[in-house]
């Protein structure tokens, strides 16, 4: 009788814990691009709130809107951008002037990932971005799997640098592993 509560119990955890990691990963080519232009921004800040809203919206990724108005908003299925004007209505002075579709871009993923923050990576091939932070943790994590499988692709030798080689291990390390292989 126990094992049979503990193995529906076990089957219920590996089921949840399956579901979860589907929900938080996505892939890049499943992403659509818009871009949009704002008149009527009065700097970084209002800009960067202005990133935040949008990419709180429902089937918003993540967004970056410019201090000078431009932005590109990636999404993982259509938008209804009513519901935009709807959000921005509430900042005074603000327009969508213009917004159309593109194809979708890696490198202009990267930058959007990168620019969300306020401290960008300086050179992105040389550094994987941490994580940023958007409310909603399964959209954070989505986001981040996307720029993580991106960045890998594009600077495969900078990722395989930063795992230590067995040369790279310390006298200290390496006494350490024999240690733990005699046991």
């Amino acid at each position: 009788m126990n094992n049979k509560i503990y193995g529906i119990i076990l089957m219920m955890f590996f089921c949840i814990n399956t579901m979860q990691s589907q929900q938080w990963t996505q892939s890049f080519e499943n992403l659509s691009m818009y871009r949009i232009n704002i008149d009527g921004l009065s700097g970084e800040e209002q800009a960067i709130y202005v990133s935040r809203i949008i990419t709180e919206m429902e089937n918003v990724l993540i967004a970056k809107i410019y201090p000078e108005g431009d932005g590109i908003i990636f999404t993982e299925s259509e938008i209804d951008f009513n519901k935009v004007y709807e959000k921005l209505a509430i900042i005074p002075g603000l327009t969508i002037k213009d917004r159309y579709k593109e194809t979708s871009s890696k490198d202009e993923y990267l930058s959007v990932y990168n620019n969300y923050g306020r401290e960008p990576v300086s050179d992105l091939s040389k550094r994987l971005p941490s994580p940023i932070n958007i409310i909603d943790p399964q959209k954070q994590s989505r986001a981040y799997s996307v720029l993580k499988k991106i960045w890998i692709e594009k600077y495969p030798d900078v990722y395989k640098s930063s795992f230590p080689t067995e040369t790279d291990q310390s006298e200290a390390e390496k006494a350490e592993k024999l240690i733990k292989e005699s046991n």
